[in-house]
């Protein structure tokens, strides 16, 4: 960078100077703050020498302003800040911190909505109201030009109005850019902008499968779906994805709880009172880990996937691919699955995924009857807050027994006759 036409103030705290590569003859400032080492320099976007001497000197009083009362002085743009962020989310996947899905949400959240709207703004002039802006952007984009142009380049289909799960999740990302920008000290923790939704946002209820359509997926997949298929590998797929499904429904644990699934993490649990035994699994996600008590058919379905399956030692994924690497893909399996058998969307038209087993495990125990919110969101790794939330809409009935010892539980044993007695009748029958 060359200057010219250099021009000292404040004892040469400021100084004003053209560049000879530019070729605009516009005044640029440096500035330089008491105990500081670096500069701050930036174009006063002025010309006339008068004017560009006036917008130099109001930065400097502004910048003194702000080392005075311990407000950053250094900030970035928006962009820079978020491509920070992301590297800082990729090293936490490195480590284990944070898993596939999540980084690639930040990623998707982060690096295309929040960057595309804010770009170059400075992150520490970003007010209440930017925010506010940015949500009605958003929540418009793809009924917009840009956003119709874009759809008619990509041919894909979206919801043209964003969901509120998913305007909600992207309030945590964008609150976790700015917080991670005010640890970096590229913005005060006084003046971060309020993240809100500028509209109250009504939870959605979960939706889950009815006895009857659990009822026919489950003879579906045992007598047909896992028997058929057109090559072994694919076989492996669908008998460890019905393993995968069954076991989901029973225990309510999340997708990703079941892909970080290993054996050693498989056992039993007596109880000390009754004697009875139950499966017990150790699930792994969302940065905790806690134990699911399932009943015992639980723990010999799993057995039998055990038989099925070539990695079973004690660090294995239990449900691996072929070659022993964790199942990601499942979902795909499961949903293409679902839409052969016409079970693919629910009551409002949704796609269901693998996490509508978990929903399912919700609804079946609250159907039930009184089921204790508190155990159940135990059980669930969650809030009590979040199962009135998004189950509240389920009218709770009397309930017999605990959560693994239910009317529903028997009902469903009745209409579905237990995998055991099966077993036991394809052994007897005649080959």
């Amino acid at each position: 960078m060359h200057q010219q036409d250099t021009r000292t103030y404040e004892n040469g705290a400021v100084t004003l100077y053209r560049r000879s590569d530019h070729k605009t003859p516009r005044w640029h400032c440096r500035i330089k703050l008491p105990n500081e080492r670096r500069y701050v320099r930036k174009s006063t976007g002025e010309e006339d020498l008068d004017k560009a001497k006036t917008a130099a000197m109001t930065d400097y009083y502004v910048l003194l302003s702000k080392q005075q009362n311990k407000l950053p002085i250094f900030s970035k743009n928006f962009d820079d800040a978020a491509k920070a962020f992301l590297d800082e989310q990729i090293f936490r996947h490195s480590v284990g911190a944070i898993s596939d899905g999540r980084l690639a949400y930040q990623k998707s959240v982060v690096g295309r909505w929040f960057t595309m709207y804010f770009e170059k703004r400075a992150i520490d002039r970003i007010t209440t109201d930017d925010i506010n802006e940015y949500w009605k952007w958003r929540i418009n984009y793809w009924k917009s030009d840009e956003g119709t142009a874009e759809l008619k380049i990509t041919g894909r289909s979206v919801a043209m109005n964003p969901k509120s799960t998913t305007l909600n999740e992207e309030k945590i990302s964008l609150k976790q850019v700015f917080d991670f920008a005010a640890e970096k000290g590229w913005i005060s923790r006084n003046t971060l902008p309020i993240i809100k939704l500028p509209m109250k946002v009504k939870p959605e209820s979960r939706e889950h499968f009815t006895i009857e359509e659990w009822r026919s997926i489950a003879l579906y997949m045992e007598n047909r779906w896992s028997k058929t298929a057109m090559n072994a590998e694919k076989l492996f797929a669908r008998k460890r994805v019905m393993t995968r499904v069954i076991v989901s429904r029973e225990t309510g644990m999340r997708p990703p709880e079941a892909t970080n699934l290993r054996w050693r993490d498989i056992g039993d649990y007596t109880d000390p009172e009754t004697g009875e035994k139950y499966t017990e699994i150790f699930v792994h996600g969302k940065d905790k880990e806690r134990s699911l008590i399932a009943d015992l058919s639980v723990l010999r379905r799993l057995n039998e996937w055990k038989k099925i399956s070539t990695y079973t030692k004690h660090d294995d994924y239990v449900f691996c691919t072929k070659d022993g690497g964790r199942a990601k893909f499942d979902n795909g399996i499961f949903t293409k699955m679902l839409r052969e058998f016409g079970l693919l969307k629910d009551k409002r038209g949704e796609n269901r995924t693998l996490y509508s087993l978990r929903h399912t495990f919700a609804a079946d125990r609250i159907l039930d009857g009184d089921v204790d919110y508190y155990l159940l969101a135990k059980a669930m790794g969650t809030s009590i807050r979040m199962i009135e939330m998004h189950y509240g809409h389920l009218e709770p009935k009397k309930m017999a027994a605990k959560l693994t010892h239910s009317k529903y539980a028997e009902n469903l044993k009745r209409a579905w006759r237990s995998y055991d007695e099966r077993k036991r009748e394809e052994k007897q029958a005649p080959t």
